[in-house]
């Protein structure tokens, strides 16, 4: 008798004609995607957008998932400071990195709209970080 587990599996063929189904676990549905949300035009214009701001000069954009991650490089590498997230009908919302957490923040609204949220109420977080002094 094969140890517990290692028998031989029983796989089914979807009815719909698609792939075949093995285990005991249920197919799961494709991931959510926002078809509405051009990723590919969405980071150059956002870039685009930082290197005009006087706070945000210097920040890069780049896509993770749904969202698009603006950091500050160092020497370290990428130092996070916001998230903006697809909200739906060209509106986003805007997210705060702080103790390694996105802290929601109560701003939403058009790329252009964060953009100079960013330059302004927040123009702290999106500036470059004094270096410590040299000992």
């Amino acid at each position: 008798m094969p140890p517990v587990g290692l028998g031989r599996l029983n796989c089914q063929v979807d009815a719909s004609g698609g792939s075949p189904v093995c285990g005991t676990l249920p197919g799961m549905p494709p991931a959510k995607r926002h078809p509405e949300v051009p990723w590919l035009t969405l980071e150059p214009t956002v870039q685009a957008l930082l290197d005009q701001g006087e706070a945000t000069c210097g920040l890069t954009a780049r896509t993770r998932g749904q969202h698009l991650i603006v950091s500050r490089l160092d020497e370290i590498g990428p130092d996070p400071r916001f998230r903006v997230t697809p909200l739906g009908d060209g509106r986003y919302g805007l997210s705060l990195y702080e103790r390694n957490r996105w802290q929601p923040l109560p701003y939403e609204g058009g790329l252009h709209e964060l953009v100079a949220v960013m330059n302004t109420d927040l123009a702290a977080w999106a500036a470059e970080w004094p270096s410590p002094p040299l000992p």
